[in-house]
C-alpha cells in the first residue's frame, strides 16, 4: 500500500464514479476513470456496502 506522509490512504468509493465507468457517456467515463486511477495512487480503496444495492437498482 502507498503511504502519504506515513499515512496508509484508504479512499471510499462511492456510486457516482462507478456509475460514470458503467454507463458509457463520453463525459462521465473519462472524469471517473482519473479519479479512481488517482486514489489508487495513493493507497487501497474501498467500497461501502450500500453502494452495491445502489448499483443494482
Amino acid at each position: 500500500m502507498n503511504e502519504l506522509r506515513g499515512v496508509s490512504v484508504i479512499t471510499a468509493l462511492d456510486t457516482p464514479v462507478l456509475l460514470g465507468l458503467l454507463i458509457p457517456d463520453p463525459g462521465f467515463v473519462d472524469a471517473s476513470q482519473r479519479t479512481l486511477e488517482a486514489a489508487l495512487s495513493r493507497g487501497a480503496l474501498a467500497m461501502w456496502e450500500v453502494v452495491y444495492p445502489e448499483l443494482a437498482s
